[in-house]
């Protein structure tokens, strides 16, 4: 698993993922939650990357998360010209919040790899897996929350504030990592 740090330059998707699957209970994944990590099948590997798609796609604010791609989308314009004016710029936003919106969250391209999961340690549980996803999934809705609308974004806000929409991995997630260093979410 790797710490996951995003910023107004890339756009973030927790686990790789807004999509469809099987999770329930609003609990990122509904495999029992002793189950040692280091012993899931196959088949509960491929649970897991269906379960947390489905949280995903219902526990992440997608207006939140479009305001983050218009945010990201206004800061990417002006790294590529800083001559742009703030209309540009909100304008920018506004249409990649609009698009964003407009369309269904898409995983066509999502990949989920639990295959390192024989060498995690016998006290990584789904319970710790839980808790990481669940953590993961807060603090993106409240870093993407926390950004300006689109008609308060400028030259002057978006250089004050690049570290703006930052996600630092939840405690929950770096104990997991520790204990799971060869799963890659």
């Amino acid at each position: 698993m790797h710490n996951r740090v995003t910023g107004l330059g890339s756009i973030f998707l927790v686990s790789a993922v807004i999509g469809c699957g099987g999770g329930s209970g609003g609990m990122p994944t509904n495999l029992p939650p002793a189950t040692k990590l280091m012993s899931l099948t196959p088949a509960q590997q491929t649970q897991i990357c269906n379960d947390v798609n489905n949280y995903s796609v219902h526990a992440l604010s997608q207006a939140s998360f479009c305001k983050y791609a218009g945010v990201a989308t206004a800061a990417f314009v002006l790294t590529s010209d800083s001559s742009v004016t703030d209309a540009t710029l909100q304008s920018a936003c506004s249409q990649a919040v609009t698009e964003c919106n407009a369309s269904p969250p898409d995983t066509s391209g999502s990949t989920c790899d639990f295959t390192g999961v024989s060498t995690c340690s016998a006290d990584a549980t789904i319970a710790d897996f839980n808790a990481c996803i669940s953590d993961q999934v807060s603090a993106e809705n409240a870093a993407f929350a926390s950004l300006p609308a689109c008609s308060a974004v400028t030259k002057t806000w978006l250089n004050s504030n690049s570290s703006a929409g930052t996600i630092t991995a939840p405690a929950s997630c770096v104990s997991l990592s520790a204990k799971c260093p060869d799963v890659s979410m």
